[in-house]
């Protein structure tokens, strides 16, 4: 008996079984782009045990003297020192900020606080394997409406998400996505250099909520260099997004990393800090964090992991923090705020969980 053919077809029938669209959806549940994501079970051991794993980053600022570096080195150059934790291999969807817009062939070098990046770092992001970006922030359309055009068309032909929309919260905000046999939504906003309507982003959020597993805010807000929520009014708008149905919240804008909280069982990260950015004036500009979100809904109350990965990055070079450099930077970060002793403790370690903040 040929067993090849039977061999195909059920291969055939779990990928049709496990087909699953996803980008971004309009209030009249429509999809509006977006190809197909395929989830085919495997049996490899996975350390990272959970519904649904993310990895995010903060922002990436592919112009400027970055570019220069990259034309002068090769596109490689910015990750040409970072051996990224396993966690990133293991990682469902990975995300990060996309600072500024993809039109023509960008610009390098200069101090221009006007942002344009050369429309070959779509693909370029594809290549390093980043499923979803923010575009709504205070550089989404330095150089015009039309560029925001051109980085959905740029992100849409590399096979790229995004989601956001430079200053409102409406359906360009949302992309959904489907992994790991869970369902999620990325809901993309800026209030840094505009009021948000925090109103129709609360809305937004109870739209969506009941209609996928995990809601997930990734939001350009805060002032710059500073380590702390820059007002109460920011922490009164993330509680009130994560009363609306957010399981998580990822920060952005301020180019420093800032304190993290635990509020109603979810995270709040207020800012990750630079990623990919020239900023070389400062250390603290140059020290970023990555984490790596492991959700867990199979118990009763829903339990999340974060993993920690500080980062350094000189001369737009990012890699790992290690040693004292590594301890060091912890225990900096714990003075942002004041954690529970069982959450500086998982700090230390580069690990923490929500049950670490029950009171």
């Amino acid at each position: 008996m040929n067993k090849v053919p039977i061999l195909i077809a059920f291969l055939v029938a779990v990928v049709s079984v496990f087909q699953v669209q996803s980008g971004r959806i309009g209030l009249d549940d429509i999809f509006s782009a977006g190809g197909f994501d395929i989830f085919i079970p495997t049996f490899e051991s996975d350390p990272y045990k959970g519904d649904l794993k993310v990895m995010a980053f903060g922002d990436m600022m592919m112009g400027r003297y970055v570019r220069t570096l990259m034309d002068r080195n090769g596109m490689e150059y910015p990750f040409e020192n970072l051996v990224m934790p396993d966690f990133f291999d293991y990682a469902d969807v990975r995300h990060a900020n996309l600072e500024g817009p993809l039109k023509g062939e960008g610009r390098s070098g200069g101090t221009s606080t006007v942002f344009q990046f050369n429309e070959d770092i779509a693909p370029y992001l594809k290549k390093h394997d980043f499923d979803v970006v923010s575009i709504s922030n205070n550089h989404a359309v330095d150089v015009g409406w039309d560029s925001r055009d051109t980085t959905i068309a740029a992100l849409d032909a590399a096979g790229v998400g995004w989601c956001g929309h430079p200053t409102e919260a409406d359906p360009a905000s949302i992309y959904y996505g489907a992994e790991a046999g869970s369902t999620y939504a990325f809901v993309c906003l800026h209030d840094a250099t505009i009021n948000l309507d925090y109103d129709a982003a609360v809305n937004l959020i109870e739209y969506i909520d009941g209609d996928v597993d995990y809601v997930i805010v990734s939001i350009h807000w805060g002032y710059e260099y500073q380590h702390k929520p820059s007002y109460e009014k920011q922490v009164e708008h993330a509680r009130s997004m994560v009363d609306a149905g957010a399981d998580f919240i990822i920060g952005h804008h301020p180019h420093v990393v800032q304190s993290f909280e635990v509020y109603n069982d979810r995270f709040i990260f207020y800012s990750l800090g630079n990623f990919i950015f020239d900023q070389y004036w400062s250390t603290e500009t140059q020290e970023q964090l990555a984490i790596g979100i492991v959700f867990d809904d199979t118990e009763e109350d829903m339990e999340t992991e974060v993993h920690l990965y500080p980062m350094k990055s000189e001369k737009s070079q990012v890699r790992m923090m290690e040693g004292e450099e590594l301890s060091s930077w912890y225990e900096e970060f714990i003075s942002y705020s004041g954690y529970p002793e069982e959450a500086q403790e998982g700090i230390r370690s580069g690990f923490v969980e929500n049950s670490m903040f029950d009171m």
